[in-house]
């Protein structure tokens, strides 16, 4: 068991320390899950409530986090990436894959294979296909004729990789992956039948672009579907064909783009958002949850729900529509006041 004490992490990820050096630490947990002897993190004042009833022995926080009386912490300006590096102290070691070709892989003969290339059991790497140094395929992959791949990438099994892709260096393709399946595109026949139109473009990954679980990126009916350096993709995300993402983008799982939709770098989109075909999303542009957009959004813009719109916008929507019962039911009051009102005069009359 992995044992550090408070001064140790505290000079670890140069942070400042409140409370007692001397603490030992012997493992991490989040901050709901965490128990005696283990280090959590808090990463904003949302966490203030759990940190209250938390049994970790100490925090990672930010400056502006109180902690409750008597618990030890270490102050960072990033939590996130200092818990990272506490994170790799305690973490199991890592594994270790077969290095080699398997027996068992079916490999062409024209395959370039660059140095210390791994191939795991039954992987099929078809005619023509280069492979960078270093690069590891896990079994059950399968390689598409013409396919190039860059170095040091981790490819898992059962992934996909169409003919003609290409993949830049250091990308990690997690088990599932699609790439290159063809983009959905038919027309109606005469007779009313849906006729299929060619896709004859590929997909091009950059360098550092890491794919999550069961994800489908389209080929494009021509030219590219294009998802530049930098950009991580979670688990279940559809891209269409000829989509275009720029670098350091966010994809967040069940998120879904029509065809040649642009997204802009740095912009994130969060669970089960959705972008319609031709839409162009600025550089830094963050979409919420759920949200379905549908026109163009500039740079830097925040937008949510549906239609998505600006996002502060939407809020006061919803506050009002958490309105409706209550002024439903002073409507049904004032129109039986008026009722009262206009008998009363009949009356009179």
């Amino acid at each position: 068991m992995t044992r550090k004490t408070l001064a140790e992490l505290t000079e670890l990820v140069g942070g400042r320390l409140k409370g007692d050096p001397a603490t030992v630490i012997t493992g991490i947990a989040g901050v709901r899950e965490a128990q005696a002897g283990q280090i959590t993190f808090a990463a904003n004042v949302r966490y203030q409530e759990w940190l209250q009833k938390t049994r970790a022995s100490a925090a990672v926080v930010k400056p502006d986090i109180d902690m409750p009386d008597g618990m030890p912490a270490i102050v960072v300006e990033r939590p996130e990436a200092a818990f990272e590096k506490i994170t790799r102290c305690f973490a199991p070691e890592p594994i270790e894959y077969e290095e080699g070709i398997h027996p068992t892989a079916v490999i062409a003969e024209s395959v370039k294979l660059g140095v210390d290339v791994s191939v795991g059991a039954h992987a099929v790497i078809a005619p023509d296909v280069v492979v960078g140094d270093r690069t590891v395929i896990r079994p059950l992959v399968y390689v598409g004729h013409e396919v190039e791949i860059g170095s040091d990438c981790l490819i898992y099994p059962n992934v996909t990789i169409r003919e003609r892709v290409r993949i830049g260096d250091r990308c990690i393709l997690h088990a599932g992956v699609v790439l290159g399946s063809d983009g959905f595109g038919y027309q109606r026949a005469a007779d009313g039948s849906q006729e299929k139109i060619m896709q004859t473009g590929t997909v091009v990954l950059e360098d550092d672009v890491e794919v999550g679980a069961c994800s489908c990126i389209d080929r494009a009916r021509f030219d590219r579907t294009l998802v530049k350096s930098g950009t991580k993709i979670d688990n279940f995300v559809q891209i269409a064909h000829n989509c275009v993402i720029g670098r350091n983008a966010i994809l967040v799982s069940q998120v879904g783009l029509c065809g040649s939709a642009h997204i802009g770098a740095g912009s994130v989109l969060a669970g089960k958002a959705s972008v319609n075909g031709h839409v162009t999303l600025g550089d830094n542009v963050m979409v919420g949850g759920l949200a379905g957009v549908t026109r163009d959004v500039p740079d830097g813009m925040r937008v949510s729900g549906f239609p998505a719109q600006d996002h502060a916008q939407e809020l006061r929507l919803m506050a009002h529509i958490q309105r409706l019962p209550e002024l439903v039911e002073r409507i049904k009051k004032l129109e039986k006041r008026i009722r009262e009102l206009e008998h009363t005069t009949d009356d009179d009359c």
